[in-house]
């Protein structure tokens, strides 16, 4: 359906979630996923979910921002562990988090 996603969530080989949602709900749980979310409340309107991708998009690019700044100060060889690194301590992939949804969908990760 136009403005919907389908979500499929599954653990160990069985389903544990699935639903036609809004787009932007879909997306908050795809994201909520990918950060390591273990427990996800689903918000009931568009607008909320909405808010929340907007709020986590400002979060992950200032976080982006001063991680690349960290990177500039170690050197190129150094800046992609020291990354790694840093984002492993926050527990927050957030390179993955700022790639396109489009990918998710389309089952590339």
């Amino acid at each position: 359906m136009l403005g919907q996603r389908h979500v499929k969530v599954t653990a160990a080989g069985h389903v544990i979630y699935e639903d036609h949602v809004p787009e932007g709900t879909g997306d908050l749980i795809v994201r909520a996923i990918q950060s390591g979310q273990r427990t996800i409340e689903v918000p009931l309107s568009e607008t909320a979910s909405q808010a929340a991708l907007d709020s986590l998009q400002a979060l992950l690019s200032q976080i982006d921002f001063k991680l690349n700044q960290l990177g500039s100060t170690a050197g190129v060889q150094s800046q992609e562990p020291l990354r790694e690194q840093a984002e492993q301590h926050l527990n927050l992939p957030v390179g993955l988090l700022l790639q396109d949804l489009g990918a998710v969908y389309n089952g590339e990760h």
